[in-house]
């Protein structure tokens, strides 16, 4: 006689379902809220000398570069240096600089470019993903800016004569300039920028009237100027294609996975929040020729950094996560309060940032 197998029980299969949707829930939640990380406070003090570079924090020691890295700890010798130096940084390259000299070293801490002046002043360095700026005057108050490749071999030297530069910045394969000026002759100032490629060829010629130009943005055909109340978008020639006026925000990052789409991350200025909207943060991405994107935070979060995929905000002792439509991410529960969040120039997948904390200094990756 065939055994009769007895009927599983109803209750089984409703207790094994709400042990399914338990396990959605908690991985539902857990993806959401993150993880909360076990920092270990580097070596360094916020007043230190020091900038993000190669996966870790680069500081200036004495007459000595050393290189943190993210499991804290003992900083490692990087390279040689000088005592009262500045230090900038970018994705491949570190330079250490003041008035008389300037040492350029690439990620493997080799040295690329060495500069000791003894006729001029060093006035700034810039770096670029392929090249270096170097902004001197000389006794006769006459502005010379050097560039080079990130190879260190000299490329040009644009001869700005008596004009100071406000600001100026590197870009574009092969390697080209840009430099704005302030002009104050006449009654209204005027910001003007000038691009240059090798061989002192003038590419573009710009002048804004009535504004302060503090961000520059140059695409193939058009450049992004970013003023005090305004966002401009001009053509090479001189042409404004676009004016959008940001009065009343402020500027907190600016960035783009499409170096021809750039993200201009502003929020309301204090002064400019209303007693209804202050407790709540709006952040504004704007992007020339697209929709804008708003998004609403809660009350006391704070813009922290601005990456190619998405953006972080601060929150007591966490860091978020949100996309670039608004969507709301993963969360990372420092355990402290965090100050300031400074990405790690080249960590774009696994995006790690220099988070600062009363006197203290982490690295972490950002959720």
């Amino acid at each position: 006689m065939a055994r009769r197998f007895r009927a599983i029980p109803r209750w089984v299969f409703w207790a094994l379902g709400a042990v399914v949707i338990a396990a959605g829930i908690f991985l539902g939640l857990y993806s959401l809220l993150g993880r909360t990380t076990e920092l270990t406070p580097l070596s360094v003090s916020p007043r230190d000398v020091q900038a993000p570079f190669s996966n870790g924090l680069l500081q200036l020691r004495n007459d000595k570069l050393v290189l943190h890295n993210p499991q804290g700890g003992d900083a490692q010798e990087f390279a040689d240096a000088f005592p009262d130096g500045k230090l900038v940084t970018d994705v491949r390259l570190a330079a250490v600089w003041n008035a008389q000299h300037v040492y350029v070293y690439n990620i493997n801490a080799s040295l690329v470019l060495k500069r000791d002046y003894s006729d001029v002043t060093v006035l700034a360095v810039r770096l670029a993903q392929n090249g270096i700026g170097i902004l001197t005057r000389d006794g006769d108050n006459r502005c010379r800016l050097a560039t080079f490749n990130s190879q260190g071999t000299f490329q040009d030297e644009i001869d700005l004569k008596d004009q100071v530069p406000l600001d100026f910045g590197l870009y574009g394969q092969p390697l080209k300039v840009w430099v704005t000026l302030l002009e104050t002759q006449s009654e209204t100032h005027v910001t003007r920028l000038l691009t240059y490629e090798k061989g002192q060829s003038l590419t573009g010629n710009v002048a804004v009237a009535g504004e302060l130009v503090t961000t520059v943005y140059p695409m193939k055909d058009t450049l992004m100027l970013v003023g005090t109340s305004h966002v401009f978008v001009y053509d090479y020639t001189g042409a404004k294609k676009s004016e959008v006026s940001i009065h009343g925000w402020q500027m907190e990052g600016l960035c783009s996975d499409d170096p021809e789409q750039p993200l201009l991350i502003l929020s309301p200025q204090p002064a400019a929040q209303t007693q209804t909207d202050r407790p709540v943060r709006t952040l504004w991405i704007y992007s020339p020729g697209k929709e804008d994107t708003r998004i609403s935070l809660p009350a006391n979060t704070f813009f922290a950094a601005a990456g190619d995929k998405k953006l972080w905000v601060m929150a007591g002792t966490t860091i978020q996560a949100y996309s670039y439509t608004g969507a709301a991410g993963k969360v990372l529960e420092l355990g402290t309060t965090p100050d300031g969040v400074i990405p790690i120039p080249g960590t774009r997948r696994q995006v790690r940032a220099v988070v600062t904390s009363g006197d203290n200094l982490y690295i972490v990756q950002l959720p």
